[in-house]
């Protein structure tokens, strides 16, 4: 039988259970984990996704949570909202409701709804211990993903399209369905009976999503079939694994990771790389460590490149990254303190995820404020004593990676340091014991590096 006449024999075929507990366990979401989220937004991939995860959950003792967000862009959203809920309450779904409360943008609607959706979920996640969110996206939605990309010349990284399972902003996202065509799963729906919201959104061609998905039909016609563009991505992701690993395997092997969050590597060794993997490695580098959320453009990243290889020593600025190859011939890469994260509040006995980079806890019973040491925190571990224990550990990176150190500051203007984990302190060195700051980036390959 031909391909495209396997593909309409299963497109008004429902996803059923069995094949679903495949799907959830390819994705990384296992039954080690006894509280899972779901992201639902009423649309027919997620009413599916939602309904099949619930009876996975009840069948493997696994709690599954909806998560709704109500996102205000809309003015139906409000109404949305209650009539999702209405769904999840008669299918005994547990759910719950996330208020975002944001004036409405002008510009980047869909991407500023996607980061405030995604801080919602970290949010909530934290507060209730599950560290994995389900989404609903589908292969139709991947193959709009890899036309964009295509068109934006993003590389290998790019052309591998959205990732089964994946770290955005320290929080685990798994996507079961992206094998799954999206008729399939107006077929699961239709087959519980359930009804599900058309966002208005998904017809407005004014998004760049809308404009390539219009555009599908006509690549299907010239022969660019989906299941070549899956296999395609497929590809496009193993080559994306083999290159962290090649990464990982030069950064172990000519310098490190250091748990204070910057990593070095001898110049000698990088000017040996062949230059297209250079690059792609630096901006690896400079996303970890710079916790940025978008690739940098490659022409800049070049530009870098060739400077390192070219230069003796230089200081640049990159993706929110200080650059520095000293005349010793190490080359450095570490956070660039003016572009670090706003000071934010954070109360005791919580972990929150400060500038995309460390995971802080802090305990005791007191409220305060995690930011970076700055110009300022630094006069103060000069001049008080009793944190100038921590200085011998301060001196170990470059000063200008010290001030972007996250530090806790007191509701009493006082300063404690908190204990990196993996960093060896000097016998003798008073340390504040109570935060605890773990840099977490979330490329794995760097993380498993971390000392």
């Amino acid at each position: 039988m031909l391909d495209y006449e396997l593909l309409a024999n299963e497109s008004n075929r429902p996803v059923g259970h069995q094949e679903f507990g495949s799907l959830i366990a390819n994705c990384g979401a296992t039954v080690n984990n006894s509280h899972l989220a779901v992201g639902v937004s009423g649309g027919a991939d997620s009413m599916a996704l939602c309904i099949l995860a619930a009876r996975w959950g009840r069948l493997n003792n696994v709690l599954v949570t909806a998560l709704v967000v109500d996102h205000g862009l809309r003015v139906s959203s409000a109404y949305e909202v209650r009539v999702v809920a209405s769904w999840l309450k008669r299918l005994a779904i547990p759910f719950e409701i996330l208020t975002i409360k944001q004036p409405k943008p002008t510009t980047g609607i869909q991407e500023k709804a996607r980061r405030w959706r995604f801080l919602e979920f970290d949010n909530w996640c934290r507060s209730n211990s599950v560290n994995l969110v389900l989404l609903g996206h589908t292969l139709d939605d991947q193959i709009e993903t890899l036309f964009m990309r295509i068109n934006a010349d993003t590389g290998p990284d790019g052309l591998s399209g959205m990732l089964s399972y994946t770290r955005v902003r320290g929080l685990i996202i798994a996507r079961p369905l992206l094998s799954v065509t999206k008729k399939r799963l107006i077929a699961t729906c239709n087959h519980h009976n359930q009804t599900w919201i058309n966002d208005p959104s998904n017809f407005d061609e004014r998004f760049t999503r809308v404009f390539w998905r219009n555009l599908q039909p006509k690549v299907e016609q010239v022969g660019l079939a989906r299941r070549s563009i899956e296999r395609f991505s497929k590809i496009m992701g193993s080559l994306r694994g083999i290159i962290d690993h090649h990464c990982r395997d030069f950064i172990k092997y000519s310098g490190g990771v250091s748990s204070l969050g910057l990593i070095w590597f001898e110049a000698s060794d990088f000017n040996k790389l062949p230059p297209y993997f250079a690059e792609l490695m630096i901006g690896r580098i400079l996303r970890s460590i710079g916790g940025a959320s978008k690739p940098i453009k490659k022409r800049r990243i070049g530009k870098l490149c060739r400077n390192l290889t070219d230069k003796s020593s230089l200081i640049e600025t990159l993706g929110g990254c200080i650059v520095q190859r000293s005349e010793n011939g190490r080359i450095s890469v570490y956070r660039e303190y003016a572009k670090c994260q706003a000071p934010i509040s954070c109360l005791p006995g919580q972990t929150f995820r400060w500038d995309n980079r460390f995971e802080i806890t802090l305990s005791g019973d007191q409220s305060a404020i995690i930011e970076a040491l700055g110009h300022h925190g630094w006069r103060q571990v000069i001049d008080n004593a009793n944190i100038s224990g921590n200085f011998a550990m301060l001196k170990q990176i470059p000063f200008k990676a010290r001030l972007s150190l996250p530090v806790i500051r007191h509701l009493d203007g006082g300063l404690s340091i908190p204990h990196f984990k993996g960093v060896v302190i000097a016998e003798g060195c008073a340390v504040s014991c109570e935060p605890v700051a773990e840099f977490r980036p979330d490329a794995d390959w760097v993380f498993e590096l971390v000392t």
